[in-house]
């Protein structure tokens, strides 16, 4: 029986040195690479001064196409708050002679008109802002998709992510590197390029 013992003994360690070879060369064929997670705040992609000069250029020609629109709205704003004021100041004397129902009533029909107007007018322009925002980006968020791939690949990124997103839920263990200066460096020295 000893022998026996001594001659399962010896199989059992064996087979233990043979799975732990071949749990070690798997491993070595399959290594697992370090995960490196990128961090982008999209948001600085927009500042005048260190930001992504696509976007910059876009909404530099936008402010430039609405801005005599949003001038236009503003003295439309402004006149509608005169004549709040006015219709006040009116209510507050209806009970002075000079002051009629009629009087009372014209100022009060100028006031929403001047509000109808002021709603419609924010309203046009606003769509039209959206639509040709729209139209002016497309083509700069898809140049920006395509260079984030190409950054994340030639730097090592898994994937990256954008902190500026309020609902940002995903949770991360262990670092993350931000990258966004680096990826607007990288994304203008690109454009340029081309």
């Amino acid at each position: 029986m000893n022998k026996f013992m001594k001659s399962l003994k010896y199989l059992i360690i064996n087979l233990t040195l043979i799975f732990s070879f071949q749990v070690s060369l798997f491993a070595q064929q399959n290594p697992v690479p370090p995960t490196k997670i990128g961090s982008i705040l999209s948001e600085k992609f927009a500042d005048a001064s260190a930001g992504i000069k696509d976007i910059i250029a876009v909404n530099e020609k936008l402010e430039k196409e609405f801005g005599p629109q949003e001038l236009e709205i503003k003295i439309l704003y402004e006149k509608h708050k005169n004549l709040i004021n006015e219709l006040k100041r009116i209510s507050e004397s209806k009970g002075h002679p000079s002051i009629s129902e009629k009087t009372l009533t014209e100022k009060i029909n100028e006031v929403e008109s001047a509000f109808c107007k002021l709603e419609s007018q924010t309203k046009i322009v606003r769509s039209n802002f959206e639509k040709r925002e729209t139209e002016l980006f497309k083509e700069v968020y898809k140049k920006i998709a395509e260079s984030l791939k190409v950054f994340a690949k030639e730097k090592g990124f898994v994937v990256i992510l954008d902190s500026s997103q309020e609902n940002n839920s995903v949770i991360i263990e262990g670092e993350m590197i931000d990258v966004t200066k680096e990826f607007i460096q990288f994304y203008n020295n690109r454009i340029k390029k081309n």
